[in-house]
């Protein structure tokens, strides 16, 4: 990847992940914001630098995602799908035992 294409990557990934009000906004703290915005900035953002800073992103939206679905995996509506889920899929083993 050339340092133009590093430099327009980190450019799309503030846009979409870190500016405020943006599409997918990540929570990540002001000391990690900092550091891709070092990098992102840069005249000439560094393979290393860039990979660093890709690692790191990646790993906030991992835990980001994780955190949502722990909360999500308590609601009711979730519960409700749960058991639905639960009952299709007895319904298709008691269908399936009896055909053969």
């Amino acid at each position: 990847m050339t340092t133009e294409e590093r430099r327009q990557v980190l450019r799309e990934l503030k846009e979409l992940y870190i500016d405020a009000n943006s599409e997918r906004q990540l929570n990540m703290s002001n000391r990690q914001k900092k550091l891709f915005m070092s990098v992102a900035n840069s005249s000439e953002p560094s393979a290393m630098d860039a990979e660093s800073v890709f690692a790191q992103l990646h790993g906030i939206c991992l835990s980001n995602i994780g955190d949502t679905m722990s909360r999500f995996w308590t609601t009711e509506g979730y519960k409700s799908f749960e058991e639905t889920m639960r009952m299709s899929v007895e319904l298709r083993e008691d269908f399936e035992s009896k055909a053969n």
